[in-house]
This record gives structure tokens, sequence and C-alpha cells, in this order.
């Protein structure tokens, strides 16, 4: 699920390191939040129906990926912030990752940094499995990652996006990665960090 907002000029990038993944995604769904520069009508004629496009007015990140997460056909959904990418090998990283320990619900991966930062944000060489995180919510800990670093079982998100109330999404319409990293702990996700860097 990509969410974009007035990326046209990410969003071709951002689209093109999923079509080009060693291992190919099942579908990929392009969320427009009511972008205004051409965005929908673009991705519409460079991608035609290698994606499926949904758009509508702007609602803020948490509610676009809320949409993408509703029609999601696999068993997990992978995050892509429109102006982020993924390094050829991410899907592949990812399944082979859920494969050999099927009790994961919640993966993340690290990323470096591109075009005006530089650097990693990473979790260093070990991989570290937290399992039930429910009490990290208690204690207030973030135990997650960037968006774009997110790969999570659909039907944990979606117990996640509709338990929270209609009224809460105009506040909490850039904080779609904490509802997602605090919402996993409270629905009970079994969560795991990788060591490998595959996002950009």
């Amino acid at each position: 699920v990509i969410c974009n907002y007035n990326y046209k000029r990410f969003i071709e990038d951002a689209v093109e390191s999923v079509l080009n993944q060693n291992r190919a995604p099942l579908e990929v769904i392009v969320v427009d939040d009511g972008s205004t520069d051409g965005s929908p009508e673009y991705v519409a004629t460079r991608f035609g129906d290698r994606v499926k496009l949904l758009t509508g007015e702007n609602r803020g990140q948490l509610n676009a990926f809320a949409r993408g997460i509703n029609i999601a056909r696999g068993d997990f959904v992978a995050f892509l912030d429109s102006d982020d990418n993924w390094k050829p090998d991410h899907l592949q990283t990812v399944a082979d990752i859920v494969e050999a320990r099927p009790y994961v619900d919640f993966l993340m991966v690290g990323c470096e940094l591109f075009g005006n930062s530089e650097g990693r944000m990473d979790f260093g060489e070990c991989e570290r499995y937290y399992g039930l995180t429910a009490t990290a919510v208690l204690e207030k800990s973030w135990i997650g990652a960037n968006t774009s670093c997110l790969a999570v079982r659909t039907d944990i998100l979606r117990q996640i996006v509709s338990a929270v109330p209609e009224n809460l999404y105009p506040d909490w319409k850039v904080r779609a990665d904490d509802v997602i990293i605090f919402g996993g702990s409270i629905f009970g996700a079994r969560k795991y960090r990788a060591p490998h860097v595959t996002v950009r």
C-alpha cells in the first residue's frame, strides 16, 4: 500500500521500486489522498492496470492507509510512503522471514536515508523477537519503525483501523505510523525486528 499526497515528483520512483522487486508483489495499491498536483492522473497514465489506484478527498495518511488495508488481498500488507522506495530484495526478505517464522505478525526492517539526508536508521546486526507487546503500550514503548519499513498481518491491521473512532481521524491524520505501531501492540501483534536494511 503506497500513500501519496502531492508527491508527483517522487511517486514514479516509489511505484517502480515495488514493481521491480525480485519477488513480485501480489498487488500494488496506490491511495492518493486528494492530491492537487496531478499525481493520480500521472499514476493512472504511467502504470495503468499494474496498480490499483484509489482516489478521494484529503483526509490524511491514516485514512489513506485504512482505505488500502481494507481492500488488500494478501495475508500481509507492506507499506511505502511515496517519497521512499524499496531495494529490489525487500519483499523477498520479508517473505523469507515470515516463512521461516510463521508466528511473526509485525515485521520491521531498517532503512538508509537519501536525498537531503544521509545515514541509516536500523537495528544493528542483531535481530530481535519481541513476542506479544501489549505491555509496551503501558510502558509507552514505541516498538516500531518508519512506516515504509513495516509489514503487518492484514487481519491485525483491519482490527486496528476499525477501532479508530471516525472523530479521531482529523487529529491523527499524520500519525499513521503511531496508530499502526501502538495498535499492533494493543491487538497482540507478535513483533520482530530484522537486521536487514532494505528500504530507502
